[in-house]
């Protein structure tokens, strides 16, 4: 960035620390919502200068209006909550509507009719929150506290209430057969914006939802969820407000106190004995041992308190959640016989020794025998959640809020000496939020925040092992640490200000976001030792020796975000938002200068603190609308524009070698023996070897998303509300896997810089397109029952395949457009409470507060890509697709999953010059089928309620198979599942039941 750049930036952040404290006026008011309305009277005619009082129910807080000449009243950027609205003018009774539950980011429209009386008489009509969002022109869905304690969560992990939501995959394709992913409107998690009461909760080195290696890894705040008060997604065209990615934004609000105490105390239990057994580990052939379940036992207890520290003045409320998490797993592994020890030279005798002796048999190598040994893991978590509100003055509210969660896991990935990695992280997110209102039509909110990650994953529990080689041997066991030994350590910094002025029909916003950003990370030296075969290990000789880390690294730069906006309530039927979004960000730089890029045309390195010229015309334009055609007010058409980009991950640089300086991996193969005097390790400097490089496309192009909707919601009956829509949305320069700069030409061993070996190299050159059908019906409570039923019809395409895999010819990726591997085309998810009534002829205490509760999903197939692991183009590149052979089917004439699923005749590897004509995507894994289920038992006694929980997951026991082997050069495993889905949030496991007592005051 130029200097001049440079200057104006340093002085726009200035000027916003000026807005935020000097004037102190508070974050993106992202974790609020409006109240507005029209007062008239019974022939329809609106009524001005009428005295409208806005009221939280819970903190007793009052927002006092007037209606405009038009009738109008906007009560804007309040927090969310249960309210009363009270309207009165002399000459007409008081109006007063209670129960308006106000969400987070809600346009909450409401019609005030006032009859002819006295204003002392009052009409009160309680729960008439608006069905219909007349006012609001977002697209997404909210999911409410009702949801989160009601619901059965494996766990307790809220994530996989997102796939309540229409239009979103909790288990998107995100490293082919990896379902951890959640993907919206046909784009990656990568493009996802987590946010925690408005500000970044995702981790601090990539826009995602992992953020530790514990239990937590899948969940989508850093906040237990005791501590949620509800949580929205904004999917497709949101406002103005929200930048930083194109597929959605997730804002958790956290829970506050109120004038009344409130809280819970919980546990919840898991033990394996109540499980299923894994459709892979049961006995299948007549005599054989049914196998033993992997041992299994989760506790899972906490609480939370609120309340008022001062009535109707300050609050506080605070959570806590605590993990104790025991596995077990069995470990089979061949190990050296004592015979093959004492024949070893005596270098190598000690190497051996890390490994213990057999004890289950021997194998077809007499050298290495079997050893079958239990093991157990564990993980312990904590997490706690505070948070107090304080109204200083009828104009001034001050609120804090910290959340911290820390974990600690071991994990056996050996029988040998010390192979138990640890890992243990403490994320911790902060803010500090100052609100105030200078008059009923103009208020301002400044904020600041605070996100950190810090995690170190080690190799051993062992320092001796940890500094012993990674040593793998063919035929027998591995020796030494785990691969990665490394310590993370993120910090982000945010300060934000929004102002709201409401002038008549218009409601203006206009904000500021600056955020810095701290990469640190360390992945320390490793030695690497590799092995062939026992041959070449007696021999100590071995194929190839490495070291792999870097130094460490500490990238930093800062995101510049500016927005304006208007809320236009242009007619009674017809509101409008136009806004328009600026977002620059500087490019990674190291903070000690230790970085530099490779330059594909000259050839060299270009040494400097700034990597890329990252583009400054980031204009984001927002345009939407919502119209009533009809007086009832029951049907609203809403269509929505929107061009949206994505920030730079910086963790896409942080792990090249260029970046930092100098290789992260030496590898020296070896043709001949060495002469190696010693283990474990010999001297790297007698051995000649290439650099291999990783480089990133200099004149950087942000990729950005053109998000489009047009959709109709309409209230059935009462407590009933229908909608239908289609969504869609367009990428440009959306990043492809790392193009091989410096592959060999062609029939030939000859590199175009034969000074290095592989070159890496990033760009955003991709497109992407996705089209959807999206039918949501939802049932407020009443009658005892509530539920949503959602479902989506879509397609998604790119030319970009997950960003760590390859294109088949990454030169010219667009040979490879076709079906996304995220791609599901039918989504269908359902959710349901019901109270159960009494039954007549028992006692109370035993028929009443029954209550089933039920999350249902199912999902169609994943892509399957068919390969032919060969490479045709001669480009030292095996990420070809195979070609079909003509006339063969290439489905089975009877499909069994999970065994024949492809027809492996039916494919072949392509000619030389060409890759296959099997299409990306062209065929489909297996279906997912899943039905949790929860009963509940409530004893109520005055403002106590105890809950017992039996909650089943999985409850029909239905295999949800990943997808089948499809490399035609593997023909074992071809067309065949051969595991389950895995997830963090054990979505896919056979049947699992969790019991839980709960209480509530």
């Amino acid at each position: 960035m130029s200097a001049s750049i440079r200057s104006v930036f340093r002085k726009l952040r200035g000027l916003q620390f000026l807005m935020a404290f000097a004037a102190m006026p508070c974050l993106a008011q992202q974790d609020r919502g409006t109240i507005l309305g029209i007062v008239q009277d019974t022939s329809g005619s609106v009524i001005a200068g009428a005295a409208v009082v806005v009221t939280n129910q819970e903190t007793g807080r009052e927002f006092r209006l007037i209606t405009d000449s038009s009738g109008l009243f906007v009560a804007p950027e309040i927090p969310v909550g249960t309210y009363r609205v009270a309207a009165s003018l002399q000459g007409f009774k008081t109006k007063v509507q209670e129960g308006i539950a106000l969400r987070v980011s809600d346009r909450t429209r409401l019609v005030m009719t006032l009859e002819l009386g006295e204003v002392k008489d009052t009409v009160t009509v309680t729960g008439e929150t608006p069905l219909i969002e007349a006012a609001s022109n977002t697209l997404g869905g909210t999911i409410e506290r009702s949801q989160v304690e009601n619901l059965p969560l494996n766990g307790r992990d809220i994530n996989v209430l997102l796939a309540q939501i229409p239009g979103v995959n909790l288990r998107g394709n995100l490293f082919q057969q990896s379902m951890n992913g959640l993907n919206t409107g046909g784009q990656s998690v990568s493009l996802v914006t987590f946010l925690m009461d408005g500000v970044d909760a995702s981790r601090v080195d990539a826009q995602t939802i992992t953020i530790t290696y514990g239990r937590s890894q899948n969940r989508i705040a850093r906040v237990n969820a005791e501590g949620v008060q509800e949580f929205r997604i904004y999917q497709n065209s949101f406002s103005a407000e929200f930048g930083s990615s194109t597929g959605a934004a997730v804002n958790i609000i956290t829970r506050s106190g109120g004038n009344s105490f409130h809280g819970s105390a919980f546990e919840f239990l898991r033990n394996e004995k109540l499980d299923a057994r894994n459709y892979f580990n049961r006995c299948t052939t007549p005599g054989c041992i049914q196998p033993q379940k992997p041992a299994f036992r989760l506790n899972q207890f906490g609480g939370s308190l609120g309340g008022p520290i001062v009535k109707d003045r300050a609050f506080f409320f605070a959570s806590y959640e605590g993990i104790r998490q025991r596995t077990g797993t069995t470990l089979v592994s061949l190990v050296p016989t004592q015979a093959f020890r004492d024949s070893l030279p005596a270098v190598l005798r000690p190497v051996a020794d890390m490994l213990p002796l057999p004890n289950a048999g021997a194998s077809a190598d007499p050298r290495v025998a079997f050893r079958n040994e239990g093991r157990s893991g564990f993980l312990d978590e904590d997490s706690g959640f505070a948070r107090v509100d304080y109204d200083l003055s009828d104009k001034d509210r001050l609120s804090a809020r910290y959340s911290a969660n820390s974990s600690l896991t071991k994990t056996h990935f050996g029988v040998g000496t010390g192979q138990i990695a640890p890992s243990d992280g403490l994320l911790q997110n902060a803010k500090i939020t100052y609100t105030r209102t200078f008059n009923p039509t103009l208020v301002n909110e400044a904020s600041f925040a605070f996100n950190r990650m810090h995690i170190d994953p080690r190799g051993s529990i062992d320092p001796t092992v940890t500094a012993f080689p990674v040593t793998s041997v063919g035929g027998m066991a591995g020796i030494g640490p785990a691969l990665f030994d490394l310590s993370m350590v993120g910090n982000s910094f945010t300060s934000l200000d929004t102002l709201s002025w409401v002038n008549g029909r218009n409601q203006f916003k206009f904000g500021t976001q600056i955020t810095r950003n701290q990469h640190n990370k360390a992945l320390f030296q490793q030695k690497l030792v590799s092995y062939a075969n026992l041959d070449d290990f007696t021999r100590n000789s071995p194929s190839s020796v490495g070291l792999l880390g870097y130094d460490r690294t500490g990238l930093r730069n800062t995101y510049y975000n500016f927005f304006v906006e208007d809320n236009i309530q242009a007619t009674r039927k017809l509101s409008v938002m136009a806004g328009l979004r600026y977002q620059f960000e500087t490019s990674p730089a190291d903070a000690n200068n230790r970085q530099a890029n490779f330059d594909p045309v000259t050839g060299l390195d270009r040494p400097g603190a700034q990597l890329m010229d990252m583009p400054k015309t980031n204009f984001g334009p927002r345009l939407s609308f919502a119209y009533s055609p009809f007086a009832s007010g029951k049907t609203v058409v809403r269509g929505a524009y929107g061009i949206y980009y994505v920030n730079f991950n910086a963790t896409l640089v942080q792990n090249t070698p260029i970046n930092t300086g100098r290789p992260t991996v030496v590898s020296l193969t070896r043709v001949q023996e060495p002469n190696l005097v010693g283990f474990p390790f010999p001297d790297v400097s007698s051995f000649s070897g290439v650099r291999t490089l990783s480089a990133v496309q200099r004149d950087w192009n942000t990729p950005y998303v053109q998000n489009w909707n047009f959709n109709i919601q309409q209230e059935l009956a009462a407590n009933l509300r229908l909608q239908v829509g289609y969504v869609g949305n367009k990428g440009t320069h959306i990043i492809t896997p790392a193009m091989e700069l410096n592959r060999f030409s062609p029939g030939t061993a000859i590199r175009p810089h034969p000074e290095f070996g592989s070159i890496s190299y990033l760009r955003a050159n991709g497109i992407s397109n996705y089209n959807s059908m999206q039918v949501a019906l939802t049932k407020r409570l009443s009658h005892r029952l509530q539920f949503n039923v959602n479902y989506t019809w879509g397609h998604a395409l790119d030319d970009s395949p997950p960003i760590f895999s390859a294109n088949s010819d990454d030169h010219n990726v667009r040979l490879d457009y076709g079906t996304t591997e995220s791609d599901v085309k039918h989504l269908l998810s359902f959710d349901y409470v019901y109270e159960i009534p009494a039954a007549r002829g028992l006692p109370r205490w035993l028929s009443e507060g029954w209550q089933i509760n039920g999350l249902t999903e199912m999902r169609g197939g994943l892509p399957i890509n068919v390969m032919c692991g060969c490479d045709p183009l001669h480009v030292s590149q095996f990420n070809s697709r195979a070609d079909f052979v003509p006339g063969a089917p290439p489905l089975p004439s009877a499909v069994d999953i999970p065994n024949r699923q492809l027809n492996f005749a039916a494919f072949t590897a392509p000619p030389d010059g060409r890759i296959g004509n099997v299409a990306r995507g062209a065929f489909r894994g297996p279906a997912i089928y899943n039905f949790d289920f929860s009963v509940f038992k409530k004893f109520q006694i005055e403002r106590h309620q105890f809950q017992f929980r039996a909650e089943f997951f999985n409850i029909f026991n239905t295999p949800q198979f990943n997808l089948p082997g499809s490399i035609t050069v593997s023909p074992g495993n071809f067309g065949v599942s051969t595991s389950t889905l895995t997830t963090v949030s054990n979505f896919g496991t056979q049947r699992q039941i969790q019991f839980g007592l709960r209480y509530n005051f």
